[in-house]
């Protein structure tokens, strides 16, 4: 389980910054162009816009790694100022240095053009960077999107104390806000965090049933405890039960027979 739900989350990510970087590659190559349909006919075409889009992929991970690292580390709302600071360095400047090296390699060797001579610092410098403000400010709207609760739920999160958790032998406190789901498999209980990272609990599922909100988490079955926004999907199963698809895992679990009323009734209020 704890591969699957690394390697969905991980390809979720692949998926969502190639799509973009293929968009982004296209604009920069047709960008100013006259005819666009007559590039998709000249071979040429397909080796510059698999340049651009291996060049604007490398960026854009570099940015999403980053912002990854710092959600975890410098939350906006609590840390704002040293968020800033780090958020201009490694995911604006650094990127930006990169950017006029990838460049510089890609006109050089493969374009056999010079940066200074050919005016790329006077035509092509600045919409790079004004993508690379875009990219960044496209993860940070998703990240506060995503943390962003009603004022209401946050009362009743904040008054769940922090679940500690295992991972590598650390205990780490792990808010409440942040798990996805808790499953028992093979006699272990894991806590499964929406961003796909992992955790071991000590405490069975009939304890964390009776600690956590239950208008947020839900105890499907023996094995699982979903939160509300896990839950992608859901449909009627086998045997009045229920199906329902859990993020990020993208994996279906059943809904017991027992509970399937309570569930459809916890999920539409």
């Amino acid at each position: 389980m704890p591969d699957l739900i690394k390697k969905a989350a991980s390809s979720y990510r692949w998926v969502r910054n190639s799509i973009i970087s293929l968009f982004i590659a296209n604009i920069l190559i047709l960008i100013g162009k006259d005819d666009w349909i007559g590039r998709f006919k000249n071979p040429l075409h397909y080796l510059d816009m698999l340049v651009t889009f291996l060049s604007v992929y490398i960026i854009l991970e570099i940015i999403d790694r980053v912002n990854f690292f710092l959600n975890k580390k410098f939350e906006w709302t609590k840390e704002t100022f040293k968020r800033v600071i780090y958020q201009l360095l490694f995911a604006i400047i650094v990127p930006v240095i990169l950017s006029i090296l990838i460049t510089f390699i890609q006109w050089e060797f493969i374009w056999h053009q010079d940066l200074f001579k050919d005016n790329y610092f006077k035509y092509e410098f600045f919409p790079q960077v004004l993508l690379i403000l875009i990219i960044n400010l496209f993860f940070v709207v998703i990240h506060l999107f995503k943390v962003r609760v009603p004022r209401d739920n946050e009362v009743n999160l904040s008054k769940t104390p922090s679940i500690i958790g295992r991972k590598g032998g650390k205990k780490i406190p792990v808010q409440v806000s942040e798990i996805s789901y808790i499953q028992l498999k093979q006699g272990i209980v894991y806590l499964i965090t929406f961003e796909g990272e992992e955790f071991f609990l000590s405490e069975n599922l009939d304890h964390f049933e009776k600690i956590l909100p239950p208008s947020h988490f839900f105890r499907a079955n023996r094995q699982f405890i979903i939160r509300r926004e896990a839950c992608k999907s859901f449909a009627s199963g086998t045997n009045g039960k229920v199906d329902v698809t859990i993020f990020p895992a993208l994996a279906t679990i059943q809904v017991s027979q027992k509970r399937a009323a309570n569930f459809r009734s916890w999920i539409s209020t």
